[in-house]
């Protein structure tokens, strides 16, 4: 359901925001796929800590494209239960939103920032926890 509301969301031009909310219910799902209570709160703690980062990803992809395909890749893996398909899925996946952010004023990856750039969108609904 959650591929086919972003392929919605992609052929209607939705908003960016728009997009950050599908990638929240896309990865609240498998945190919640996964059956593991203390797994799912983790997961669900380091999408949080890198939300305006998942944000800005957003930002400069073309409607939701990367995330579509990086998505319905994780998502078959997951449905086929191919182990190796599905950490192959996962990396490139890794690799996609990395490779989508922008480095700060002071050159260096978004990732390497201090974490008080990475601080929780206040205009969120629900937090994920």
């Amino acid at each position: 359901e959650n591929l086919r509301h972003l392929d919605h969301l992609r052929q209607e031009k939705a908003s960016v925001e728009q997009f950050f909310d599908s990638e929240k219910d896309f990865h609240r799902i498998l945190a919640d796929g996964c059956g593991n209570l203390i797994f799912r709160s983790v997961y669900c703690f380091i999408f949080e800590f890198f939300s305006m980062d998942v944000l800005h990803s957003h930002m400069r992809q073309e409607y939701g494209s990367t995330a579509f395909r990086d998505h319905t890749q994780i998502y078959e893996a997951i449905k086929s239960r191919d182990f190796s398909m599905a950490k192959l899925a996962i990396k490139e996946s890794a690799l996609s939103w990395v490779n989508l952010l922008e480095p700060g004023d002071d050159g260096a990856a978004p990732l390497s920032r201090p974490a008080r750039s990475r601080t929780p969108l206040k205009h969120q609904n629900a937090p994920l926890l």
